[in-house]
């Protein structure tokens, strides 16, 4: 088992080629949060000499990835050996004895590399088989750690969050959660990517049904107090009616606003805790969608 040059190739003309941009985004980005702050002109020529050094270093870094993918390969290759019922990594063998188990887990929470690793007995430090395993990877990682643990007969300790992992490593209740965030764009946002994506996940499906519901619902609860009420004051001359009517207007939409707060407020919570809530109002039209409903006997 090896890392293959080509992976590493193509992580080197990342390093070369995306990286500058990168960091000329970055550079434009904080000039534009911090540009009012000088005096005058930015100073270009300092900003892009500081462009230019980080580019250079990233143009190395890739350089070195590219020309070294052939010796980084060999240097990861793992053997294993059934009849001396060993493992090889650079010239150093070890037996599989040593070994008490599989794990499958994130490294690091700062990123979203998955690692398999074969783990002594002890406190030694275990021996990473491949630690760059993308969230996309996921099903590959889960079966491999079933395979390798099932050949060298010792058990499986994969993370369940690997599961329910989509293709940009969001476990399945933060992608429901996000479904919900009461922050006016993005949960449509969520929530139509996750439908028109079919996500199997139950739990971001509901999340995603019952959001775009709940949007349609709340626009038409909307239209209809802006009928009762703002109609009326726009038609009516300045009178005691027309103030009672804009004092019964603007309670009716601070009411509305409020209403539909709180509802996604409760709904994202309850979807952080891994619970669908049905909002009872909708009832009728999301019950079907329940993941319970697709559970219960018939």
């Amino acid at each position: 088992m090896r890392v293959g040059k080509r992976q590493l190739a193509r992580l080197g003309y990342y390093r070369l080629f995306a990286l500058p941009a990168l960091i000329g985004l970055l550079i434009f980005l904080v000039l534009i949060l911090i540009g009012d702050q000088f005096e005058g002109e930015p100073p270009w020529a300092t900003l892009g000499l500081i462009w230019a050094a980080l580019s250079a270093l990233a143009a190395a870094w890739g350089l070195v990835t590219i020309f070294g993918a052939n010796g980084a390969s060999e240097k990861s290759e793992l053997r294993f050996d059934a009849q001396r019922w060993s493992v090889t990594r650079r010239g150093r063998e070890e037996p599989l004895q040593k070994f008490q188990r599989v794990r499958a887990h994130r490294r690091s929470q700062l990123v979203q590399f998955w690692a398999l690793e074969l783990v002594p007995h002890g406190a030694e430090k275990p021996l990473t088989v491949y630690g760059r395993f993308t969230p996309k990877q996921a099903p590959e990682l889960a079966q491999s750690a079933s395979w390798l643990a099932y050949m060298l007969r010792v058990p499986a300790d994969i993370d369940g969050s690997l599961y329910s992992l989509d293709a940009r490593g969001m476990n399945e209740k933060t992608a429901a959660m996000l479904c919900y965030l009461p922050i006016y764009g993005v949960f449509i946002a969520t929530s139509l990517y996750y439908l028109f994506k079919g996500d199997r996940r139950p739990l971001v499906r509901f999340a995603a049904r019952q959001s775009l519901v709940q949007s349609a619902f709340s626009f038409l609860v909307l239209i209809f107090v802006l009928a009762l009420c703002g109609t009326p004051v726009a038609l009516l001359d300045d009178g005691p009616v027309r103030v009672a009517l804009i004092v019964l207007l603007c309670v009716l939409l601070g009411a509305y606003a409020i209403w539909n707060l709180v509802a996604h407020i409760i709904a994202c919570t309850r979807a952080n805790r891994g619970v669908p809530w049905i909002m009872p109002w909708l009832a009728p039209i999301v019950t079907r969608w329940h993941p319970s409903a697709h559970t219960q006997p018939r």
